[in-house]
């Protein structure tokens, strides 16, 4: 006697078909795709978005004099920049938080001599300004 179930469970045995090759080669360009985006994806978001740096002016202050940028107006007028550039020490080189400079600065001592200018420039520039005493 056969036992319906048994029937059943051997027509199903029978009627699997194997794996299309259309079902494999989908996986395997899913896979493929999904490596190439786990491989690149890290990069160009880096290239987009990574650590650059904004353009910063660097100040190197070859004085023995702890200095004070300001920045000048055309009419002759000056305000500190201490919210962007701390007190530059005696014989240090210090990035700044000022990204365009293209007016004019003047580094002053702590006791307001004037030791160096630099611009007015007619673009951005923020090449490393280096301050220094000249012997005469």
């Amino acid at each position: 006697m056969t036992d319906g179930n048994a029937s059943a469970r051997e027509a199903g045995r029978l009627g699997r078909r194997p794996r299309s090759r259309f079902w494999v080669g989908f996986l395997v360009a899913v896979a493929v795709l999904a490596a190439i985006i786990v491989i690149t994806y890290p990069r160009v978001l880096f290239l987009f978005f990574g650590d650059r740096e904004p353009e910063a002016l660097t100040v190197d202050n070859r004085t023995d004099e702890t200095l004070l940028l300001y920045y000048r107006n055309p009419d002759g007028s000056e305000y500190p920049l201490r919210a962007l550039v701390p007190p530059i020490p005696p014989r240090s080189t210090v990035k700044t938080e000022a990204s365009c400079t293209a007016t004019e600065l003047v580094a002053r001592t702590e006791v307001g001599r004037l030791v160096a200018r630099r611009g007015p420039f007619e673009e951005c520039n923020v090449e490393t300004w280096i301050i220094e005493l000249l012997s005469g």
